[in-house]
C-alpha cells in the first residue's frame, strides 16, 4: 500500500496545478489578442512603409464591421504615347511619258507661248512636252505632227489639265497633245484664307517693288483675289505666271496674275443689270482688270489725266501707293521693247518681267 502524501506535498502540488491554469490562460489571452489586433497593426505597418517609399501619407479606419483599406499610392500619370506620324502623299513629278500623248487631237487652252514662226519650234513630241515642262506657266502642249523637225510647238495653260478641253479631234487633225500635272490648284482643296486686314502688297520684279493700296470699297472680290496671291505658306512658284508683259509710252504697264489658285471670275457689272465696274474714270496710278473682263491681266493707268475715253469699263481694285512706285513704272515702260505686230500695234517688252506678290 503506498504511502499517503503529507500536507506540504499536497499543497505544493496545488499550487503548481494553480500555476500551470494561469500559463494556459494567459496562454490563450495573449494569442487572442494578438489574432484580434492583427488587422490594424498590419495596416499601420503597411502605411508606414508606403510612406517612407513614397512620402504619401495614408489614413486607416479599422471598425468592427468594416476594414477599410488604405488607398493605392498616387503616382504622376505617364504621358500619353505619341499619335503616330500622319501619312502624307509625296506629290509625282510631272514627266513626259509618250504612253500618255494623244495623237490626231488638238486641246485647247489659254496660250502662254505661241508656237511656229516667231514661236516654239521643237523635232519632237517630247521635245514640245518637255518645253512645257520647263515653263513655269504651262500644263498643255500641243504640236504640230505635219511640220517635220520643225514642228509648231504651243505652250498652254489650263485650269483642269487632267480633264483639259477639245478643241479638235480625228483623223484629219494634224496636232499631237499632252498635259502635265502641274501648275494648278486641287478643286477639293480649301482655299487659302483670306487676310482681311491686308491694305497693301508690293509688286516685286528685278527693277524694284511696286506698292499698291487695295481698295475693297471698289471691289471687293478682286482685292480677295490678290490678297491670296499674297498669302504666306503658298507652295513655291504659286504665282506661276505673274508678270508685266506689255508697255504703252504716257498709257500703261500691263501683266498678268495668275497663280495656281483660281482666278477671280466677277467684275463691277456683276450681277447683271446694275453695271457699273469702275468706281471713277481711272486716274494715273489706278489699277484694273484689262479689256473689261475680271482677269487675270491688268494694267496700271500712266497717263497724266483722267482715261476719259476707257469710260468707266474696267473693274479698278487698287491705285499705286506711292511716288516712288510711279517712278518705277515709268521707268518699266522705258525697258527694251518691240512691235510684232508692225508700226502702230501692241508693244511688248523683249523680256517678260517676273512679279511675286508681297503681303506688306
Amino acid at each position: 500500500m503506498a504511502p499517503r502524501p503529507s500536507e506540504r506535498q499536497r499543497r505544493t502540488a496545488s499550487t503548481s496545478t494553480i500555476s500551470l491554469f494561469i500559463l494556459v490562460i494567459c496562454t490563450v489571452f495573449y494569442f487572442a489578442h494578438a489574432w484580434l489586433t492583427w488587422p490594424t497593426r498590419h495596416a499601420a505597418r503597411t502605411a508606414a512603409h508606403l510612406q517612407s517609399d513614397s512620402g504619401i501619407e495614408y489614413t486607416t479606419t479599422v471598425s468592427a464591421a468594416t476594414l477599410t483599406s488604405p488607398p493605392p499610392p498616387s503616382f504622376p500619370s505617364p504621358p500619353p504615347p505619341s499619335p503616330p506620324p500622319v501619312s502624307r502623299e509625296v506629290p509625282q513629278v510631272p514627266t513626259c511619258q509618250p504612253a500618255s500623248f494623244k495623237r490626231h487631237v488638238e486641246y485647247d487652252g489659254v496660250v502662254v507661248q505661241a508656237g511656229g514662226d516667231g514661236g516654239v519650234v521643237a523635232q519632237s513630241e517630247v521635245e514640245c512636252c518637255e518645253r512645257c515642262l520647263d515653263s513655269k506657266a504651262c500644263n498643255v502642249w500641243v504640236w504640230n505632227m505635219e511640220s517635220g523637225g520643225e514642228g509648231a510647238c504651243w505652250l498652254k495653260f489650263s485650269e483642269h489639265p487632267k480633264r483639259p478641253s477639245l478643241r479638235a479631234e480625228g483623223a484629219h487633225v494634224p496636232w499631237a497633245s499632252g498635259t502635265l500635272a502641274k501648275g494648278f490648284w486641287d478643286p477639293g482643296a480649301p482655299l487659302p484664307v483670306v487676310n482681311t486686314s491686308l491694305g497693301h502688297v508690293l509688286l516685286r520684279t528685278s527693277e524694284g517693288d511696286i506698292r499698291l493700296r487695295l481698295k475693297e470699297d471698289w471691289h471687293l472680290p478682286s482685292v480677295n483675289t490678290v490678297r491670296r496671291l499674297a498669302a504666306p505658306g503658298l507652295p513655291p512658284g504659286s504665282c506661276r505666271q505673274c508678270e508685266f508683259y506689255r508697255v504703252e509710252y504716257g498709257f500703261l504697264v500691263q501683266g498678268v496674275l495668275r497663280g495656281v489658285l483660281p482666278v477671280n471670275k466677277e467684275t463691277g457689272c456683276d450681277p447683271a443689270p446694275q453695271c457699273q465696274p469702275g468706281p471713277r474714270v481711272m486716274q494715273r496710278g489706278d489699277v484694273g482688270w484689262a479689256g473689261g473682263g475680271p482677269g487675270p491681266d491688268f494694267f496700271i493707268y500712266l497717263g497724266k489725266r483722267p482715261a476719259d475715253w476707257l469710260k468707266r469699263d474696267h473693274t479698278v481694285w487698287a491705285e499705286v501707293a506711292d511716288d516712288d512706285s510711279l517712278a518705277l513704272c515709268d521707268r518699266i515702260v522705258s525697258l527694251p521693247s518691240h512691235t510684232p505686230g508692225g508700226p502702230n500695234t501692241m508693244r511688248f517688252l523683249q523680256k517678260r518681267l517676273e512679279i511675286e506678290v508681297v503681303a506688306t
